[in-house]
């Protein structure tokens, strides 16, 4: 179930699944949007953090 998500119902049923520990679910709803998250990521934690602490790390606590 990669990929773009369809529509506003399967959505809806991603985030419930997603809600009871569903992994697969989970990653449908992150991946169209990893490049983003990356970015607002980096952002966020400045170039002085970004020196000790990698943004794909960041994100991978987030997912877990």
């Amino acid at each position: 179930m990669r990929g773009l998500v369809a529509g506003p119902e399967q959505v809806l049923q991603l985030l419930e699944r997603a809600r009871d520990g569903d992994r697969e679910a989970f990653e449908a709803l992150v991946s169209p949007l990893r490049a983003k998250l990356l970015e607002r990521i980096r952002l966020r934690i400045g170039a002085a953090l970004r020196e000790r602490l990698d943004p794909e790390d960041v994100l991978q606590e987030v997912q877990h």
